[in-house]
């Protein structure tokens, strides 16, 4: 279980990275609309150079092996439910860390992909009796994990034989959610 302070911290810290690259992007749309906005001429020009594109991410190599992930992150509020008993008024946060081992040989190919979903700050508090509920995805989340704030999981993976003609065996998009357990 993380505590509650490293709840926070981790919190902030998502918020300050969302904050950071909004500002960026911001900052790379105003000098190109700046330049175009602030010509003094009437009739259209053509411009020096066209927009440069978003640099994509790097992938790293070791050993032939390439290594790639990302994170995505994102923060919620719920604050509409009318009700005293319970906590009608929270916030938490959410992140994902897909990591990705791939390699590509001549006679083969393999990729496996792990997903680390993380919640923070989510409310223990916040299910109210019947008729209510479960208020907001905060107490549904707590609802349905408890306390289990993280998890690991392989998300997909496959090996690709190559010869004359391909075998792939594969897992892909894995989703446990659509495993059902048979009654008795």
């Amino acid at each position: 279980m993380i505590s509650h302070n490293s709840k926070l911290l981790f919190m902030f810290l998502l918020m300050g990275l969302f904050v950071a690259g909004e500002n960026v992007a911001i900052a790379q749309t105003k000098s190109t609309q700046t330049e175009e906005f602030n010509t003094a001429t009437t009739t259209p020009t053509k411009s020096s150079a066209p927009p440069k594109p978003a640099p994509s991410p790097t992938a790293i190599n070791i050993g032939g092996v390439t290594f790639s992930g990302s994170v995505r992150t994102r923060f919620e509020s719920w604050d509409w439910f009318e009700t005293e008993s319970v906590n009608n008024s929270y916030n938490f946060g959410a992140a994902t860390l897909r990591l990705s081992l791939s390699q590509r040989k001549e006679n083969f190919e393999w990729q496996i992909e792990g997903a680390f979903p993380l919640l923070v700050n989510v409310p223990d508090d916040a299910i109210a009796p019947p008729p209510q509920g479960q208020l907001g995805l905060g107490a549904s989340y707590f609802a349905a994990n408890g306390r289990q704030d993280a998890s690991a999981f392989i998300k997909q993976g496959f090996i690709l034989f190559k010869a004359s003609a391909a075998i792939k065996l594969a897992v892909l998009n894995w989703d446990d959610s659509s495993l059902t357990t048979g009654r008795n």
